[in-house]
């Protein structure tokens, strides 16, 4: 029981720095994406601000609601 517990702390540790590494580079890259989309939008258009503002909180959001309705119990 004990190097089980021990191997199951090791991966959650590890979970952990993979999480804290990864979603500030998915954060970065949807705002990549989202200036990348607006740029294509006409010259003009009130929209070209939007995806790359609005799209990193939607998929926060997003992430969290799923997270929220079936996590482990």
């Amino acid at each position: 029981m004990g190097k089980q517990r021990v191997a199951l702390r090791g991966l959650r540790i590890l979970m952990w720095v993979v999480i804290a590494v990864e979603v500030p580079m998915y954060l970065v890259w949807l705002v990549q994406v989202g200036y990348r989309t607006g740029q294509q939008l006409p010259r003009g258009d009130a929209a070209r601000w939007a995806p790359p503002v609005l799209l990193p909180p939607a998929a926060v959001l997003f992430c969290v609601a799923a997270a929220g309705r079936g996590g482990a119990r």
